[in-house]
């Protein structure tokens, strides 16, 4: 049960996200719906695209 409510409030952010980028005039509505169509393409593929996204830090001291 708290799976599922993990993906509704997802959803719903998702949500809020698209119409405040349509309130500012970021996106157009035919954006969004073209970006809907393209996940709902990912959704129905056997396989699901991965992206591997290192971030490398270094930390070190000066010698005096």
């Amino acid at each position: 049960m708290a799976e599922y409510a993990l993906q509704l409030s997802e959803a719903e952010a998702g949500r809020r996200r698209r119409e405040a980028m349509q309130a500012e005039g970021h996106a157009l509505t035919e954006d969004v719906a073209r970006w809907g169509a393209a996940l709902d393409r990912l959704d129905r593929e056997a396989a699901r695209p991965v992206a591997f996204l290192p971030r490398f830090w270094a930390l070190g001291r000066r010698t005096a």
